[in-house]
Formats: C-alpha cells, sequence, structure tokens
C-alpha cells in the first residue's frame, strides 16, 4: 500500500483494475438480485403492479369453467374496450353425466346491442312423435338485442362481461388515478399475508386468498363504469349480477413475472376464471344480417313441435 495510510484498489499487493471491475460487476449483481426478491416480486408489490394493469389493457380473454347438475360448461370471453368496444363470448355446455358438447352459442357484445346465434344444437331430445328433434335449420342465424334509443343502459353482454369482479381496461391517466384513489383508500380487494408461491405452465405464480367488500366493490364497478362510458340505471344499482353487500372470499392468482391476473379460483366450488392473451387486438366483428332474438327463440321452440 502506498501514499501513506490511503487504499489504493490498484496497488500491485490489492486488486488489480480487472479485479476491481468483477467485483463491482458482483456488487451490481448482489443489489439487483437483492431488489427483485425483496422489493419487485415482493407479494404486495405485485398485486398492486396486477391492480394497475388492470387499468391500462385494451384486451384480454377469460376462459369461465363450471360445472352444475353434471353438465359441464365452459365459456370464453373476449373483451376489446378503447378504440373499439366489442365481447366475443363463446359458449359450450355438455351433456348430463357426458363430455360431449350439447349446445354452442357464439355471441357479439357491444354498447348497444347482443347478438347470438347457436353454432350447435345436438340435445338428443324427442318431440311428442318419438323422433330426435332437428334443430339444423336454426343454426348459425343469427338473432340481435338492441338496446333502445335513449336507454339508460348498454348492452347485457358488453356490461357484464366489462364490470366483472375485477373489471378490465384502458382508461385514460386521470380515471386511473380516481380509481387507484378509491381502491387504495376503501380496500376493495384486501389479501391476507399468507400468499402460496407456485409453479404454473413453467411460470412462477403467486396465490393470494382475499376477502372483497361487495359493497365497496359496487361503487368501484360504478366508478369504472364511468370511466370507460358504461351507462348504469342508478349510482347504487347492482352490476352484473354481483350481490351489493357482504363479503366475498376468493382466490387471485398472479403470474410474478408479468404481474398479470392469472385465475380467479372460487373455493368449495368447481368454478374458475382464467385469463391469458392481455392486449392481443382481437378481430370481432358484428353479423349485417340478422333477426330479432325473440324471433330467433319462437323459431327453435317451432322446431321442437315437428
Amino acid at each position: 500500500m502506498k501514499e501513506g495510510n490511503k487504499l489504493n484498489l490498484f496497488d500491485d499487493n490489492f486488486l488489480s483494475p480487472r479485479q476491481v471491475i468483477l467485483l463491482i460487476g458482483i456488487v451490481i449483481v448482489i443489489l439487483i438480485a437483492a431488489y427483485l426478491k425483496y422489493v419487485y416480486f415482493n407479494p404486495t408489490n405485485v398485486f398492486k403492479r396486477m391492480i394497475n394493469n388492470t387499468l391500462q389493457t385494451s384486451s384480454y380473454t377469460k376462459t369461465i369453467s363450471t360445472i352444475a347438475n353434471y353438465q359441464k360448461s365452459q365459456q370464453i370471453v373476449t373483451v376489446e374496450t378503447g378504440s373499439t368496444n366489442r365481447v366475443l363470448d363463446s359458449q359450450t355446455l355438455s351433456l348430463p353425466y357426458s363430455n360431449k358438447s350439447a349446445i354452442s352459442i357464439l355471441s357479439i357484445g357491444t354498447p348497444s346491442t347482443d347478438y347470438s346465434k347457436y353454432t350447435r344444437i345436438n340435445t338428443g331430445a324427442k318431440n311428442s312423435s318419438g323422433h330426435v328433434i332437428n334443430f339444423t335449420p336454426a343454426v348459425g342465424l343469427w338473432g340481435a338485442n338492441v338496446v333502445g334509443i335513449g336507454s339508460t343502459s348498454n348492452g347485457v353482454l358488453f356490461n357484464n362481461s366489462v364490470l366483472d369482479i375485477v373489471p378490465i381496461a384502458n382508461v385514460s391517466e386521470e380515471q386511473k388515478q380516481i380509481l387507484t384513489k378509491y381502491l387504495n383508500s376503501n380496500k376493495v380487494y384486501d389479501f391476507s399475508n399468507k400468499v402460496k408461491s407456485q409453479s404454473i405452465n413453467g411460470r412462477p405464480k403467486l396465490t393470494y386468498d382475499v376477502k372483497i367488500n361487495l359493497t365497496n366493490l359496487t361503487s368501484y364497478l360504478h366508478l369504472f363504469a364511468k370511466a370507460v362510458g358504461i351507462k348504469l340505471p342508478s349510482d347504487k344499482s347492482e352490476v352484473a349480477n354481483i350481490p351489493t353487500t357482504g363479503t366475498a372470499e376468493l382466490q387471485f392468482v398472479v403470474d410474478q413475472i408479468s404481474s398479470q391476473l392469472y385465475a380467479i379460483k372460487f373455493p368449495n366450488t368447481p368454478e374458475s376464471y382464467i385469463y391469458s392473451s392481455f392486449g392481443v387486438q382481437p378481430r370481432i366483428d358484428t353479423p349485417k344480417k340478422f333477426i330479432s332474438l325473440n324471433k330467433l327463440e319462437q323459431y327453435i321452440q317451432s322446431l321442437s313441435t315437428k
């Protein structure tokens, strides 16, 4: 060591310049790893980023799976908001005690109109003469339910798809601040410190036990509706069939790397939501030819008597 008591990292008896650079690099790597582990990937921060992502996502797909009365149902909903507001809903119902699909319905929802058509009707039901009913003539026919001019509400399918347990859309920065402030002040989604870590499809996921204040969620959904331009009947009305009082205890599964919502699980039930395709712009074209939904249902009923 030279120059009295001064520390010289480049002293021949201490470290070479290359060794110093290597040491600095190691320290930087350690600091980054510590930041990622204890700050960025901290469960609380991951959850906050997930909520933040729900306010800046223009499109996504949600798969809803459930079993009721021994009948399986799968619903795939693709939602697009922003310059284009549309929903594509594909639903398949299986026969009881069977994995075979019986009814498949394709629906498109906009802020003003709901469109639906049957793409498969194969229930095996028989008419009074004992013959299997042939619903083929009704397959592929579009039916539409148009919201009246001056109505105080939007299309049902569009409303219910956007305004869900965790609403997702791309809102303005001003609206984002309003919604975030409400969430932080009212603890709409309150989760415990017991967070489960697991790997799903090769990616790390965090599972949160979340208690939802349904009264505050209803108020949040009304604020969210205003942010995306959805009309609701009143300021305190029920939204998307979600109860307005009490609490709900669900499990949120979040991708730890992307901080995107991966799934919502309903404890003690077979129902689950799986989220995917965030930001992937879908092509949803509304039909040009259609009849009213009432006429479509009446036509299907008439086929059952033939």
